[in-house]
């Protein structure tokens, strides 16, 4: 078993967290989905829980996946051994540019590198962390050492400067872990809601996702909404902090005006302000795009518009996506929105007083009650119907009876799927908004393809996590995407 400063190390779980530290060899590695114990070729030993016995001063690198209160996690702490993210554990000394918040870290992490990437050239500037690449595999922290490539404006420190810039996104659970390692900027998002399940409160949640700025110095900025100002004076860092309440605010403060439309426009803001902050140069991201998953249109064989927003995994990701085709709505159109998955302990009821908003204000649109592909099968599900109009679920197959027959003349035709339709479809009933209960993704689409126009959205903003029928988010858009292509005429 390796050792540090004299201790054994060890990693729970043998995810990506891992796939980053194992190269050094000498770990143990500990995770339920290991029923025996093996050697790989690093000399890392992979150890069933019922073998592990860690010990007091022992390192446990705790993988994000793992909560606090993982019977794992609480038998190292009871053992006394000393836990820690990965990002304690690199613990990098260079420039460190770290991007968190609740929606929008991954392209604003993307945009910031995108920028940096093309000032400061290839292989100065390294991206990781929650993005998907752990931080372990980033050049710079095992003492590799390249040219200096900071304005000494900044005033880094000469050994700081000679090591690749690195831009990570961070999500609260790395964050819970972090002790140590501290950014020069920490740009904030605005927090909402998100991971209740896992952080058990808003208040704890916010605290976590502002930590870091506790241990920031003289030189180090913050970029934070000013609604986490009281948190943040209470928290006693020394770094400059720059609040902003609003996009415009924040767009005026750096001189910038946005090219995306949102909700990526909040994101190019911050990401081109940090650019500036550091160059002194107005950023340039034509040629940037927007990763998949996100917001991601296409368009079926009929022309009809579907979007792609598995990525949305919280309440205020899918009222964003939602504001996004207020338009549509507006203009006499549908959209049809697929809600559901694993429940992450959110509460339901904003998003579902932004629904019921456009269901009272908005007009109904009668002729659209009528199928799509007229004079054919009208539900690809096989239910059976009474009329186009009105199409009665099964309430035998149903945890939850709705209240109300689906209206396909409403401007909001909701689809319910996943683990979580069991906590959304009460909601949906105090809010008298009618719904379908796919269940599954297949049956969701195969409802939409049926009474989609052209002049509609379906739109897969699910507000929940995926993990309860895919593997990740990505799993599922992919789902989406593929099923739609495959669609035929009923």
């Amino acid at each position: 078993m390796g050792v540090v400063g004299g201790n054994r190390k060890w990693i729970l779980g043998m995810g990506v967290t891992a796939d980053g530290l194992i190269w050094e060899g000498g770990w143990g590695i500990v995770d339920p989905k290991i029923t025996k114990t093996s050697v790989d070729r690093f000399g890392n030993r992979f150890i069933p829980p019922v073998e592990w016995k860690p010990q007091k001063g022992d390192i446990v690198v705790v993988s994000p996946g793992f909560p606090p209160f993982h019977p794992l996690v609480e038998l190292a702490q009871k053992r006394e051994a000393i836990l820690m993210g990965d990002l304690d554990y690199v613990n990098y000394k260079g420039f460190q540019i770290w991007i968190t918040g609740t929606n929008g870290k991954t392209t604003t992490t993307e945009m910031v590198y995108y920028l940096f990437k093309n000032w400061f050239g290839k292989g100065k500037v390294e991206i990781g962390g929650n993005i998907g690449i752990p931080v372990g595999k980033l050049k710079g922290w095992q003492r590799d050492k390249s040219p200096s490539i900071l304005p000494t404006a900044f005033s880094i420190p000469e050994k700081e400067s000679e090591k690749p810039i690195w831009v990570v996104e961070v999500s609260s659970f790395q964050l819970y872990w972090n002790k140590r390692a501290t950014p020069k900027i920490l740009a904030v998002l605005p927090i909402k809601q998100d991971h209740l399940d896992w952080h058990k409160t808003l208040e704890e949640y916010r605290r976590i996702k502002l930590s870091p700025l506790k241990r920031m110095d003289e030189r180090s900025i913050g970029i934070i909404p000013e609604e986490e100002r009281e948190i943040v004076e209470g928290l006693g860092g020394k770094g400059t902090i720059i609040y902003y309440r609003s996009l415009e605010e924040l767009a005026e403060r750096f001189q910038i005006t946005p090219t995306f439309p949102p909700p990526f426009d909040l994101d190019e803001v911050i990401a081109k302000g940090i650019f500036k902050m550091v160059t002194f140069q107005k950023g340039n991201l034509t040629g940037y795009k927007i990763a998949s998953h996100k917001l991601e249109e296409f368009r079926d064989k009929w022309g009809r518009l579907w979007v792609n927003d598995s990525k949305a995994t919280n309440v205020d990701a899918t009222i964003g996506a939602i504001n996004r085709y207020r338009s549509v709505l507006e203009e006499g159109g549908r959209l049809f929105l697929i809600l559901g998955g694993e429940d992450k302990g959110q509460e339901f009821t904003p998003l579902f007083q932004v629904l019921s908003n456009f269901t009272r204000h908005l007009p109904t649109t009668e002729r659209f009650t009528d199928s799509f592909f007229a004079n054919q099968t009208k539900d690809p599900t096989n239910l059976e119907q009474s009329s186009t109009q009105n199409l009665p679920l099964k309430p035998l197959q149903l945890p939850v009876k709705p209240l109300f027959s689906i209206d396909l003349s409403q401007p909001i035709q909701l689809i319910l799927i996943g683990s979580g339709a069991k906590k959304l479809a009460p909601i949906a009933n105090r809010f008298k908004i009618p719904y379908y209960w796919a269940g599954k993704l297949e049956k969701g689409v195969g409802f939409i393809h049926t009474y989609l126009t052209q002049r509609d959205v379906a739109l897969l903003s699910p507000a929940c996590a995926s993990k309860d029928q895919f593997k990740n988010y990505r799993e599922r858009g992919d789902r989406f995407i593929q099923l739609v292509a495959t669609l035929s005429h009923p």
